[in-house]
């Protein structure tokens, strides 16, 4: 308990909560954190299947497809460099899963469905929830495009108005304190347009295979610097 009340003060108690949680049931910080690892391998397949059958119906590929996106180079990383939030893709199949059934049907149960996998996000990897919120909001841009008439439809506009609160309250309840600081004449948190230049990715990073892939690790740096004429700077792991 008081290991829980530490960690809440700090700015990494959303990644953390998950392992706190389930830390309660085995006191052992090791076996919490060998458990959500190897189950975050587990529902990575699983979620990619089950999204994979609803738009296939084909069990075979739905199976090819969720081994694949359980041991991508990504996830395998993220998972051995112990980046705790990162490594939590699992939620991302079952969340598209349930936005896509709620557009079909607009049944309240994968509304809500929707609203539990973008918590779990949230208390899970803040990079994650941005990337799902625009994912949300470019499906919806799409869905409306296809089909004019949902903007009449009442319960898109609930959906949104919705996931507008819940946005609002997770920015205030875990990022409060980061968002202060951001908006302070005092930021320290903006790193300057000089280092985010040299953090950011190579735009021919997104043709090439990750500097962390498991069977040519050495291809992006070769292909950067001789057809490219680059070097890799940076994190290009995301």
């Amino acid at each position: 308990l008081e290991g829980m009340k530490t960690i809440v003060k700090n700015r990494d108690f959303n990644s953390y909560l998950p392992y706190i949680v389930v830390d309660q049931f085995f006191h052992n910080k090791y076996t919490t954190n060998n458990l959500l690892f190897l189950l975050s391998f587990v529902f990575s397949g699983l979620g990619t299947y089950l999204l994979a059958f609803h738009l296939t119906k084909n069990k075979g590929a739905s199976f090819l497809a969720g081994i694949v996106f359980a041991f991508s180079s990504f996830h395998v990383y993220q998972s051995t460099a112990i980046h705790v939030g990162m490594r939590h893709q699992e939620l991302f199949p079952f969340l598209a899963l349930f936005l896509f059934r709620f557009f079909e049907k607009f049944e309240f149960k994968f509304f809500a469905l929707i609203g539990l996998f973008a918590l779990l996000i949230a208390i899970t990897e803040h990079q994650m929830l941005a990337f799902a919120a625009l994912f949300i909001a470019f499906f919806v841009i799409y869905k409306i495009i296809s089909d004019w008439t949902l903007i009449f439809n009442k319960k898109l506009w609930a959906f949104f108005l919705t996931s507008m609160i819940f946005l609002a309250i997770v920015a205030v309840s875990i990022f409060g304190s980061l968002l202060k600081v951001a908006l302070s004449p005092n930021n320290f948190l903006d790193p300057g347009i000089k280092s985010a230049i040299n953090l950011s990715i190579i735009p021919s990073d997104v043709l090439l295979p990750p500097v962390f892939h498991g069977l040519w690790p050495n291809v992006n740096e070769y292909m950067q610097e001789s057809i490219f004429h680059t070097s890799s700077k940076g994190d290009s792991y995301y």
